[in-house]
């Protein structure tokens, strides 16, 4: 498929020996990933949209603002997310994100008025790692 001699200087150490460039490999992942998360979360959500109506006192389209909040937010820290990452690392992000999502779930349990619950998925959403996931 690929030589060394395809890439500069600087690249030549992501070629693998069997000629395949690495980050293909890394984009088949992230594909794997997107695709395994896609399916277990945003597409799996309408099974729960009844009861978890019914238990929070919402309607189905209240409901939908709660996934539109988190999907916003996820676009909008997007930038800004992508940034911390770059600077500080996927080691310190992911426990802080972990524990904002962790907060925003608790904080669901505790909400009282279906804006406290749009917000708080917004709130999950703009950590940058529950896209896919808090629902």
């Amino acid at each position: 498929m690929y030589s060394a001699d395809d890439f500069p200087p600087t690249d030549r150490g992501l070629i693998r020996s069997n000629g395949i460039f690495y980050g293909w490999v890394i984009v088949a992942v992230m594909w794997l990933v997107n695709f395994s998360a896609m399916a277990t979360g945003n597409l799996s959500f309408r099974l729960f949209v009844i009861p978890m109506g019914d238990a929070l006192g919402m309607s189905r389209s209240r409901l939908g603002w709660a996934i539109t909040a988190r999907r916003i937010g996820a676009g909008v820290s997007s930038f800004f997310v992508g940034r911390l990452i770059d600077r500080y690392g996927p080691r310190v992000l992911i426990p802080a994100s972990a524990a904002i999502i962790g907060v925003a779930l608790i904080g669901v349990n505790r909400a009282n008025a279906p804006w406290q619950i749009i917000a708080l998925f917004g709130l999950a959403g703009m950590t940058g790692l529950a896209a896919p996931r808090t629902s």
